[in-house]
């Protein structure tokens, strides 16, 4: 048993503050019990004092002194050690008592104290063993003796502190046997409040070794029942956040290890040309993205293509994978465009989720004569910069969307533009996540600030002219984040080949 536990701590509180509670009421008790005694020598004394000179009344004249002091002696007890007769005027003990005493004088001190008293009052002088009680008789001449009188009845001291200290011997007994009885009621209460409290610390160190599954066993309405309750809902809490954790550090390596896999997808190394600049940029606006771009090459022919999947997260992710497997092995089977995106289409209907679907936007470029196909399935634009006017273009044959139909309606809305890249021009690709770049006040930047950014970046590279666009939309962002995928591919037709 450990001294300085919570039940030994309390119980030392409580009986320390009982301890110092008998103290105080047993001082208390003791000078009201000690006050008691001397007032109530001091009522006997009166009450001696008024027989006395009654009865001298009568004495006077027909006593004789034989009989005064009989009338004294009968009032000289254990309790009342002599009572005298004292002439105030002259401070002379006339009768006594105490025989040797009379003839004798009152101290001058004591003398003027009596001579102040004016009424029948009563005063008290304590000496080492005495204690003297002084009453006045004025006016009475005792055989031929005339002035003012005072009786002097002088108490044993002895007598009355032996009062006083049996008293406080009971007084002190009471408070021992209510010491002894608080301490037991202590220890009782102790046990009964650190019972709850040990069941409390051996729950808490249970849970903070990690055994989330414990419960503490404390079914009271009081407050540990209340904080017992507590640490269980608390326990569960954490046991519940706990999976939660393990849970989420589990999606977030999956979802890691799937955007590796689909950083993995897109091409990390551009084909080289002597004839196109090209740029690429892609930034999620998620962890996982559905947006995806792609640049492939076959002969002298150059590709270029851009795609957003409906939905974003995960489930475009999946999307775009199957889009970018098809695109890349038909690729090179066919070398018609409109036939390459029919194929692409027609096998994309049989795995995808019903009401999910992908815009595209392709260009296939001829790089020695500049010749261009251009294809759109739902797509934004393709915005060309023509060096010729200095202005930038929309081009845009029109399209369904891949996945949304299959037959004939997919196939009449498919069209093909013929364009013709010449040195100077300028090809951007881009998603809606570009161009619907939202700022704080709701609005879009745009595909006017698109365009102008191209003009006025027009004379730099690829490179220069995408990283323009990507300022521009920062700047008009003013800190808000992106809330879709942000992806552009930069074409630039530099100087060599037949038009150039």
């Amino acid at each position: 048993m450990k001294f300085f536990s919570f039940r030994w701590k309390l119980l030392s509180v409580i009986v320390s503050v009982l301890i110092l509670a008998l103290i105080l009421f047993s001082l208390l008790i003791n000078i009201y019990e000690k006050n008691l005694l001397l007032k109530l020598s001091s009522e006997k004394g009166k009450i001696v004092n008024d027989t006395i000179f009654n009865n001298l009344e009568i004495l006077m004249d027909t006593g004789s002194k034989l009989q005064i002091y009989d009338l004294l002696e009968k009032h000289f007890t254990d309790e009342i050690v002599s009572v005298s007769i004292i002439d105030l005027g002259t401070g002379k003990i006339v009768y006594s008592s105490v025989r040797e005493n009379e003839n004798g004088m009152i101290p001058g001190e004591m003398l003027e104290r009596i001579r102040e008293i004016k009424v029948r009052l009563p005063t008290i002088s304590i000496t080492a063993n005495k204690s003297r009680f002084f009453y006045s008789y004025i006016g009475k001449n005792f055989f031929d003796l005339e002035g003012d009188f005072y009786s002097e009845i002088i108490y044993s001291e002895k007598k009355i502190y032996d009062s006083i200290a049996g008293q406080t011997k009971q007084i002190f007994l009471i408070s021992f046997v209510i010491l002894v009885i608080g301490f037991l009621a202590s220890f009782f209460f102790g046990m009964i409040i650190n019972k709850p409290v040990e069941t409390l610390i051996l729950g808490t160190k249970e849970i903070g070794n990690g055994n989330l599954d414990y419960n503490i066993p404390l079914r009271t309405s009081d407050e540990f029942g209340k904080l017992a309750e507590s640490f269980n809902r608390m326990s569960q809490n954490l046991k519940f956040a706990q999976k939660q954790v393990i849970v989420k550090e589990l999606m977030e390596r999956d979802i890691k290890l799937a955007q590796d896999i689909q950083n993995s997808l897109f091409t990390k190394e551009l084909p080289k040309s002597e004839f196109l600049d090209i740029t690429t940029h892609y930034e999620f606006a998620r962890v996982i993205g559905g947006d995806y771009y792609e640049v492939l090459t076959k002969d002298s022919t150059t590709a270029v293509l851009v795609a957003d999947v409906s939905g974003k997260g995960i489930p475009g992710s999946l999307i775009m994978v199957m889009l970018r497997s098809l695109i890349k092995s038909l690729f090179y089977q066919e070398n018609d465009l409109k036939e390459l995106m029919l194929k692409v289409n027609h096998l994309l209907m049989r795995d995808i989720t019903p009401g999910k679907f992908v815009t595209l936007l392709m260009a296939q470029i001829a790089e020695k004569t500049g010749q261009v196909s251009i294809l759109n399935a739902g797509h934004l634009p393709l915005y060309k910069y023509d060096a010729a006017q200095k202005k930038v273009v929309e081009i845009n044959p029109g399209g369904l969307g891949l996945g949304l139909n299959d037959g004939i309606i997919f196939k009449e809305n498919m069209k093909l533009a013929q364009d013709e890249l010449r040195e100077g021009d300028i090809y951007l690709f881009c998603t809606d996540g570009v161009t619907e770049a939202m700022n704080p006040n709701k609005e879009q930047f745009g595909e006017e600030r698109l365009k102008q950014a191209i003009i006025d970046n027009h004379d730099g590279t690829s490179a220069d002219i995408l990283e323009a666009v990507k300022r521009e939309v920062r700047n008009f962002l003013i800190g808000e984040e992106l809330h879709d995928d942000f992806t552009m591919v930069v074409l630039k037709k530099k100087k060599g080949g037949l038009n150039g």
